[in-house]
């Protein structure tokens, strides 16, 4: 990507704070750079692969592409963030877990929030 970008005469993005005063980049332009560049490659390596006739209509492509086992259905990102909790601690303050769903059949149901009950405290 690095060598692509040059050639383009592009910057590499760069993970930034989102205010001044913000300890870590927020605003996170390079990681989704690479892995968006992570998912055009793996287009591009199945693409190669099926080598489709000229005359494929742009819909049955994107189905074939969609359906090959190394399309990337998902990706899950974990980022620890913040002070470790306490002394030699796996987890940290702000830590969390952002999951980003190219295919929506990935998710075979949710929960639907349950309603408030007056017999404990409220959260």
């Amino acid at each position: 990507m690095k060598d692509e970008l040059k050639i383009l005469g592009l910057p590499i993005p760069k993970n930034k704070k989102a205010h001044k005063h913000d300890k870590f980049n927020l605003i996170r332009e390079l990681d989704c750079r690479v892995i968006m560049r992570l998912h055009q490659y793996v287009k591009e390596l199945i693409i190669a692969e099926l080598a489709f006739d000229e005359n494929e209509s742009s819909a049955n492509k994107k189905r074939a592409i969609q359906h090959h086992p190394q399309f990337i259905d998902s990706v899950r990102g974990m980022f620890p963030e913040g002070k470790e909790l306490y002394p030699t601690a796996g987890f940290q303050k702000q830590n969390h877990i952002q999951i980003c769903v190219v295919n929506p059949n990935c998710i075979p149901g949710y929960f639907r929030p349950i309603k408030y009950n007056n017999w404990y405290k409220r959260v």
